[in-house]
């Protein structure tokens, strides 16, 4: 299980048509692609650099490039990473399959595939990453780190984590690439992505768990935000766009930097775990 019990808030912000939605979810809504979009996931990339503690921050800063490189390189043969909770378990999620190896219990390998398997993709590519930095391949474990941080970008994107779908709730189609990709493109230069300190995380595993529970909040906000903006408008020009960012400029923001925040914590910890192997220098 998961084990993740939900806040009063989190519950607070639930609506009635919960269960309407998924049943919407069940009948087919379509799943969205890669999400954010490259420059976005390279935003979130610099601020992960940035927010890594001594030594590595040096290490990534001098091989910046190549760690943003492998965050959405083709030749890695990235696919959408998805992990729709609702497909796992009813709201509040207490059981939803903690590991693969857990989830195959319950479901064939093919509903896994289809409910979405990007937590235990994460999970798997952090225990790489400790092996990389075990062996002291530290040029293997920008690529493994490059893994873990598109990873938690992508369970950051709410569309990815929930019933929600691409907007087929609402009839809104589509709703997955205006919020995580046409909005970070079309308002680039207005996007406020913090830099944090990354930190030792105790459980590592508890805290990857976390990662789709603390998106999911956000998904209800975005599909009502995505209906409303299209209120009085014929398509999804600049206007709609517009009120979209108005809505959830800072949903936006929070999420990216949150994202890079938790890959340099989790960076860092699989260093930490590794045994703290000697930094190469430049």
């Amino acid at each position: 299980r998961l084990g993740f019990p939900p806040s009063a808030a989190v519950r607070a912000i639930r609506f009635p048509a919960a269960s309407a939605v998924f049943l919407l979810f069940l009948t087919g809504a379509a799943a969205p692609a890669v999400a954010w979009g490259i420059e976005a996931h390279r935003l979130i990339g610099v601020k992960a650099v940035e927010s890594l503690p001594d030594p590595l921050k040096k290490y990534f800063e001098e091989h910046e490039e190549r760690f943003l490189e492998s965050l959405d390189d083709p030749a890695r043969g990235r696919s959408p990473a998805r992990f729709f909770l609702e497909a796992y378990d009813e709201f509040p999620f207490y059981d939803v399959p903690a590991t693969r190896e857990l989830a195959l219990r319950r479901f064939s390998e093919e509903e896994v595939s289809a409910n979405g398997d990007a937590l235990y993709r994460l999970l798997e590519a952090w225990e790489a990453l400790v092996l990389a930095f075990e062996e002291s391949d530290f040029e293997q474990s920008l690529e493994r780190a490059g893994d873990v941080t598109h990873l938690v970008s992508e369970l950051g994107v709410p569309p990815n984590v929930s019933n929600i779908g691409d907007g087929q709730p609402t009839r809104q189609e589509g709703l997955a690439r205006r919020f995580d990709t046409q909005l970070t493109d079309l308002f680039a230069d207005r996007l406020r992505v913090d830099r944090s300190s990354g930190v030792y995380l105790d459980r590592p595993d508890e805290f990857m768990r976390s990662l789709p529970l603390k998106s999911h909040v956000w998904a209800d906000n975005i599909l009502f935000a995505d209906a409303h903006a299209r209120r009085g408008v014929s398509d999804y020009g600049r206007f709609y766009m517009d009120g979209m960012w108005t809505e959830l400029a800072g949903v936006v923001e929070s999420l990216m930097s949150g994202a890079a925040r938790d890959s340099a914590s989790l960076i860092y910890t699989a260093w930490v775990s590794a045994g703290r192997p000697e930094v190469p220098e430049s």
